[in-house]
């Protein structure tokens, strides 16, 4: 056995083709092994052992306390103090379950079995295709090396290099960084991730027409991956096939399936879907050709299905729906459980599935809107559009309209936005800000007239008619006419209306007025005048047949004419306090209950004037005042003597 000896320089010591002994005693030395088995001590400092010229791959195996090295035809070296071992340029596999050395590979296909860190790797870009495998949870692959396996257990962090790489996944829950070059990702058992938040610039992720625009995501490629999280920046993510999770992290970033090899199924936000991808941190998704599902559950989101069927499920505010013009951008359905949604332009349907009350808007096409079990408003806009109410008491608006209009729910005349419109369970209609022709049907309709001078008819049923709008903020300045119909009506003025003639018709009427004319009609009519409008401007209320109530604001002169020949029909003053601040005035056939307080001489301009009292129509048979004192008045017209 030769034994070589090395100085306290940086020496380079090689043997025999027998087995040698080569120490390198101090500095930074360079052992050359040769075909026998030798030992190579390196002594003190950095020191190298050198394998290139053996022409076989050699297996280095580094352990605590043991490191050897096989070789060909029986060569077996012991290493002794050495940093760094440099391989054959033949395929040589490296072990080492010890820190602090380096491996080089050198030419060949080279694995390197890592169970330990801060070990170093050197490979070259000519170098073969080298493997890097590994039981740490986490490692960074050298450049130069093309494949990185896993084979420990847990959880698995996996940084590729700036060359192309094959990383290969375990049974835990993994997070793969390609970095640089087109790397190839696969999945194992647990759920995978792959990641570009080392990315600086914005990624186009499968973007296989992106020739000008090269990203360190350009020509990856995914197998058995479940999620993929973007960069930084601004990115483009093109979806072709499975299933996964993306998460675009920060930034404006888009994922398209304008490619996909089937259609996108796809829930945006917080959400599980078994049937295709789950989107976060999004902010732009395109569809495919086909008849993509969208369920949206995260805000401030563009989704712009395209051409095909489409349906939309939003639960979110904020979201943008974008679909094609043509005839190839299909029949497209949203769906919401929001209390207020408006369709986007070419969208055709709309149903509410949430249990709220809802306001639904249509767009200038032709829409079918669905409410829910609550008391709903929907408004087609333009269009023929079909409207099918739920459970509750359902409203279509027209209060959109640029101009008046003619609306029927029972199959009448139909003009303006409201043409070709249908209702479907719809138990109301309320007009726009013009001068409106608005029917009910023979069910207990809600028919709100709006703006402008209105002409509302009731039906069969117990219907709510409004000259305005139930709310009562009424626009000032109209002048409506009103029918009850059939039924125990409710009709109520615009409030500040510059004249409304209303007619209960038949039935027990409730009718309130500010200014205007008043038919009780057939029935037990109440009449309200509220004392709307200017104090010198009152109405007039007839209430026919029936037992009538009158219920009047005194600051204004309400004129009454009852001529039903019912005993029981009564006068309630409710802003005259009691029977001492009450002033009865004749003044020819007519008599003028009024404010004592009122300092009016002559004709007074306030109260109540019942029409020909005096002339045989003294048909109000009890006065109340505000404090709900009821005075019965004798028959005859001298009934209000007792008043003084």
């Amino acid at each position: 056995m030769t034994v070589v000896n090395g100085t306290s320089e940086a020496d380079v010591l090689s043997g025999t083709d027998g087995n040698d002994q080569l120490y390198g005693l101090e500095s930074d030395d360079v052992l050359l092994a040769s075909t026998g088995s030798d030992e190579l001590d390196g002594g003190d400092g950095f020191d190298t052992a050198n394998y290139y010229a053996i022409t076989s791959g050699i297996n280095v195996q580094l352990a605590t306390g043991a490191a050897t090295v096989a070789g060909p035809d029986g060569k077996l070296d012991t290493l002794v103090s050495v940093e760094k071992i440099v391989g054959t340029f033949s395929n040589d596999t490296f072990s080492s379950s010890v820190a602090g050395v380096t491996l080089e590979g050198s030419s060949g296909d080279d694995v390197y079995i890592v169970s330990a860190e801060d070990v170093t790797i050197v490979e070259q870009d000519w170098a073969g295709y080298d493997e890097l495998r590994t039981s740490l949870n986490s490692i960074k692959m050298a450049g130069f090396v093309e494949k990185l396996t896993f084979t420990g257990t847990g959880d698995f962090k996996a940084y590729g290099s700036d060359t192309d790489n094959e990383i290969i996944a375990g049974a835990g829950n993994d997070w793969l960084w390609g970095g640089d070059g087109a790397d190839h990702f696969v999945g194992g058992d647990g759920y995978d991730t792959v990641s570009y938040s080392d990315s600086l610039e914005g990624v186009r992720v499968e973007d296989f027409t992106n020739y000008d625009g090269l990203t360190i995501a350009y020509g990856d490629i995914f197998t058995g991956i479940e999620a993929l999280q973007g960069s930084g920046f601004d990115d483009v993510i093109y979806r072709h096939k499975d299933s996964m999770s993306i998460d675009g992290a920060q930034g404006y970033d888009t994922v398209s399936y304008r490619y996909a090899f089937d259609v996108a199924n796809v829930v945006i936000g917080n959400g599980s879907n078994l049937a295709g991808d789950t989107l976060l941190n999004v902010e732009e998704v395109i569809g495919s050709s086909g008849a993509d599902r969208f369920v949206v559950n995260a805000s401030g989101v563009k989704v712009a299905g395209g051409i095909g069927d489409d349906v939309y499920t939003i639960n979110s505010t904020g979201v943008t729906v974008e679909e094609d013009d043509s005839f190839m951008g299909g029949t497209d359905h949203v769906y919401t459980s929001l209390s207020e949604l408006r369709l986007s332009a070419f969208v055709e349907l709309l149903t509410y599935t949430g249990s709220s009350d809802f306001t639904g808007y249509g767009n200038d096409g032709d829409n079918t809107i669905v409410s829910g079990a609550g008391n709903d408003v929907l408004l087609g806009g333009a269009g023929a559009d079909n409207f099918e109410g739920g459970a509750g008491i359902d409203i279509v608006s027209y209060d959109d309209s640029a101009e008046g209009l003619s609306a029927s729910l029972n199959w009448g005349v139909q003009s303006g936005i409201a043409f070709h419109d249908v209702y479907i369970d719809i138990e109301g209609l309320r007009g726009s800000q013009f001068n409106d022709v608005l029917e009910g049907e023979w069910g207990d309709n809600v028919l709100e007239g709006g703006g402008g001078d209105d002409q509302i008819q009731g039906g069969e049923g117990n219907d709510h008619i409004y000259g305005g709008l139930a709310s009562g903020l009424d626009a000032a300045g109209q002048s409506d006419t009103l029918f009850g119909g059939l039924g125990d009506d409710v009709i109520i003025a615009a409030r500040d209306g510059l004249f409304t003639w209303v007619s209960g018709d038949e039935g027990n009427d409730n009718i309130t007025l500010g200014r205007g004319v008043a038919y009780g009609g057939q029935g037990n009519d109440v009449l309200i005048f509220n004392g709307a409008g200017p104090s010198s401007v009152g109405g007039s209320g007839f209430g026919e047949q029936g037992d009538d109530t009158y219920v009047v604001d005194t600051s204004a002169l309400v004129t009454i004419k009852d001529e039903g020949l019912d005993a029981h029909d009564t006068l309630i003053l409710n802003t005259i306090a009691d029977a001492s601040q009450l002033s009865v005035t004749r003044v020819g056939d007519d008599v003028y209950l009024h404010s004592a307080n009122d300092g009016s001489s002559g004709v007074p301009d306030n109260g109540v004037r019942l029409v020909d009292w005096y002339a045989g129509f003294a048909t109000i048979e009890h006065v109340q005042t505000a404090d709900g004192q009821v005075f019965e008045l004798p028959a005859g017209g001298d009934g209000f003597a007792m008043f003084g």
